[in-house]
């Protein structure tokens, strides 16, 4: 009984559990008595001690992730399986993480975590972990002359860093993670104030030009990359600019002097220099005349007439006036207010928009309510006029894994989400889904409402919630549009009939500075985030805090009377299931990207176990931190 403990079940593709084994037994030991054996063999290997692989870090001639170092230990490959449900046996698990808290300490980046992890976590996992630990880097003493320093035409140090360390700062002060960014803050920040003196003077050297970004890159001694040094002066450019705006130059109360008169021309009356109201590529003013425009687009947003009940003036009659702005990013800033949004950053509860059924799924993750990923967007953040005519060709395929679990799902007689009988049909079925996801995703590129309601938002009451889950009441639900009890078999939105409830859409976030970034603006991140597997790459974030479709507001299920919150998978009744799309790109070419589908299963319409069709999803056990 002790040997299963950590062991998977071939059959269901997960791990046993204490039910498995008492069947296993044949009813020789009780499930009491397995689960106090298995709690025993857990305190044993607890008094041994740490494993002496949670110090493992990489070294130029030796494994390069964890889980290659620990098959060269000796450690089996079935003990590093996942089950059906991505999980590494608990113990095991629990290692592997608090592994990946010592890295995030030393400053290694979540990005590198997951991937020195060698695929034992994911890079959203190891984010959620790093939150919760203060970093430990060396503290560091920058010299005075750091940002000054310039190389002499002869003698003297030659780089930056040589600089820095004949000041007496240690080697281990200048560490970069696998990226290339300097762990130390201090240090990256003192370097990025020299490289952008450094751009503002002539190189003598170079017959009085300005230095140039290899040249400056060159001269850190750190190996930073030109396009760093270019964008650390292209910033500081900006800063620059928005510097010489004077304050409160447009009052919420102006309004234009003559007929045709705009808002740019009332800056420039008041000394505001004209590449101050350059707007970046997608669309963005520069601080801090955005807010002085915000406040005025804003305010006129809010002037209502009474004959009508309606705006006084449309957006696009506001973005004429203001001489700067579109319509789309006016609306955007009323939709914004009317949220209840603070610029810069946002923390809201998500409110269901009927707009979002036909949105794009992929989002830009700079501006995901404005723009689609970059991959698929035209000059204006819309879908690429290229995009939408090869839509009729877009496809759809699974990922083998997702198709073995769900089998494993109905194979199992004890598990009331899936008949039996229909793990013989799953082929067929899961050829529908595939056909499923392609037409939304067609419909999405064209911009379609759906041709009917799958689903609807609804806030929750009383009757919806089991005792312990009183808290959620008037919060928002997901919910079948139709109770189970009059909704006839073959009209089911589910795996049974091989449809989706829903694609779940984001902003794509590929690397760790973009999950940062997004970090930063969004605080809810990363409650609606969604770890998403490629066909022909990693893993990559879908991020929902910004904008998102109804799928986002299923709840999920925990067990009553548990001291840490645990998924009760006797409720759950979806599951967020991943496809991979041939999508055609702006440029004419085609790529796979990732998407994850919400599919119901057969328990979403048990009229008894389910009366009120409300969607139960599995967001998986790496939610769990952010249910306690």
């Amino acid at each position: 009984m002790i040997g299963l403990k950590g062991d998977i079940n071939p059959l269901l593709s997960k791990f046993y559990t204490i039910k498995d084994a008492n069947k296993q037994s044949g009813g020789l030991a009780s499930q009491e008595q397995v689960q106090s054996w298995w709690k025993e063999a857990s305190q044993q290997r607890a008094a041994v001690g740490e494993p002496d692989w949670l110090g493992w870090r990489p070294e130029r001639h030796g494994p390069q992730n964890l889980r290659d170092y620990l098959l060269s230990e000796g450690v089996p490959e079935r003990a590093l399986a996942k089950d059906g449900r991505d999980r590494l046996e608990p113990d095991l698990e629990a290692h592997v993480h608090q592994w990946a808290l010592g890295l995030a300490r030393e400053g290694y980046s979540t990005h590198d975590i997951a991937k020195l992890s060698g695929g034992l976590m994911s890079q959203t996992t190891v984010h959620r972990l790093s939150q919760r630990v203060p970093l430990r880097r060396p503290a560091v003493e920058v010299p005075a002359g750091a940002t000054e320093w310039r190389r002499a035409e002869s003698g003297g140090p030659r780089t930056w860093k040589d600089y820095m360390l004949g000041e007496g700062v240690p080697e281990d002060a200048f560490t970069m993670d696998r990226r290339g960014y300097l762990v130390v803050p201090e240090i990256r920040e003192s370097l990025r104030l020299w490289v952008i003196g450094l751009g503002r003077e002539v190189d003598e050297s170079r017959r009085g030009r300005r230095y140039g970004s290899n040249t400056a890159a060159a001269m850190s001694g750190l190996g930073i990359r030109p396009a760093t040094v270019r964008n650390w002066w292209q910033e500081s450019s900006r800063q620059r600019q928005e510097a010489g705006v004077p304050a409160e130059v447009l009052p919420e109360w102006w309004w234009p002097e003559h007929p045709g008169d705009t808002v740019r021309e009332h800056l420039v009356r008041q000394g505001v220099r004209e590449d101050s109201l350059a707007v970046n590529g997608n669309g963005v003013l520069p601080k801090p005349i955005r807010e002085q425009v915000w406040r005025w687009v804003t305010a006129l947003g809010q002037q209502v007439d009474e004959a009508t009940g309606r705006r006084r003036y449309s957006a696009d009659k506001v973005a004429e006036m203001t001489g700067l702005l579109v319509g789309s990013t006016v609306r955007s800033w009323w939709r914004k207010v009317s949220q209840e949004q603070p610029m810069g950053v946002v923390e809201h509860q998500l409110k269901p928009d009927p707009e979002m059924e036909k949105a794009f799924p992929w989002r830009d993750g700079a501006d995901p309510a404005g723009r689609v990923y970059a991959p698929f967007a035209d000059e204006n953040g819309a879908v690429h006029p290229t995009v939408r005519a090869n839509a009729d060709h877009v496809r759809a395929e699974g990922f083998a894994h997702s198709l073995k679990w769900l089998k494993d799902i109905a194979r199992d007689p004890d598990d009331p989400r899936l008949p039996v009988a229909m793990a013989n049909d799953m082929e067929r079925l899961w050829s529908l889904l595939e056909q499923d996801v392609a037409a939304e995703v067609r419909r999405t590129i064209k911009g379609e409402d759906p041709p009917f309601a799958r689903i609807k938002p609804a806030l929750l009451e009383a009757r919806h919630l089991r005792d312990h889950e009183k808290i959620l009441e008037g919060q928002w639900g997901l919910f079948l549009t139709t109770r189970p009890a009059e909704t006839p078999a073959d009209q089911r939105m589910s795996l049974s009939n091989g449809r989706i409830l829903g694609l779940y859409p984001g902003a794509v976030l590929e690397n760790e500075e973009e999950v940062e970034s997004f970090s930063q603006t969004y605080t809810r991140f990363p409650d609606f985030a969604m770890d998403v597997p490629n066909k022909n790459g990693p893993l990559f974030t879908m991020a929902g805090e910004a904008v998102t479709n109804y799928t986002a507001f299923a709840n999920t299920a925990t067990r009553p009377n548990t001291a840490e919150p645990q998924l009760d998978h006797s409720v759950i009744n979806a599951e967020f299931v991943a496809f991979a799309v041939r999508m055609p790109t702006n440029k004419g070419r085609w790529r796979w990207q990732g998407i994850v589908a919400l599919v119901a299963l057969d328990n979403a319409f048990d009229p008894i176990a389910n009366p009120h069709g409300m969607i139960i999803a599995n967001y998986g056990d790496t939610y769990l931190p952010l249910l306690a």
